[in-house]
């Protein structure tokens, strides 16, 4: 569960925040543009996915990495081109976003929002999520393992 757990997360988030900025920035829905609340799910998980099973050989060759560093060596090795394929879907969106078809400007719209966060929760959400798990289940090691005894309840 803690392996997943993070990816899941930021999933989950992105398609959350995706629909909160698109309600903020009072973008209309049409029926093209309302079936893409699961195109930010699938977006999402592929960037997510990639990022993230770079992100466990990188920990796997050095168990020392820290959580921090291993993200920075994920990036490094796949990040550009995760960075290049959103940033070429965004591009082609935001070109129909200019189309006289009002109906197409509002899918266009509603898709460079979601791959925009998409993407960002990829960057973002991803490593916080992966960190904020991994602290914890430190914590919960930690706990688990018998410890000195305190003077309260050492025998006397």
């Amino acid at each position: 569960v803690r392996v997943s757990l993070p990816p899941i997360l930021s999933v989950a988030t992105a398609a959350g925040l995706s629909a909160l900025l698109l309600f903020v920035i009072r973008v209309p829905l049409n029926p093209m543009s309302a079936a893409l609340g699961i195109f930010v799910i699938a977006i999402a998980g592929e960037f997510t996915l990639l990022i993230y099973l770079q992100y466990l050989r990188e920990r796997r060759a050095a168990a020392a990495l820290s959580v921090e560093h291993a993200f920075r060596k994920s990036y490094r090795r796949i990040g550009p081109a995760v960075f290049a394929s959103g940033v070429t879907a965004i591009a082609g969106f935001a070109a129909l976003a200019v189309s006289d078809i009002n109906m197409l400007r509002g899918f266009a719209v509603v898709a460079v929002v979601d791959l925009a966060v998409a993407l960002a929760s990829t960057v973002l959400l991803l490593p916080a999520f992966t960190e904020w798990i991994e602290r914890r289940a430190e914590r919960s090691r930690e706990a688990d393992e018998p410890g000195e005894l305190d003077a309260a309840t050492a025998p006397s």
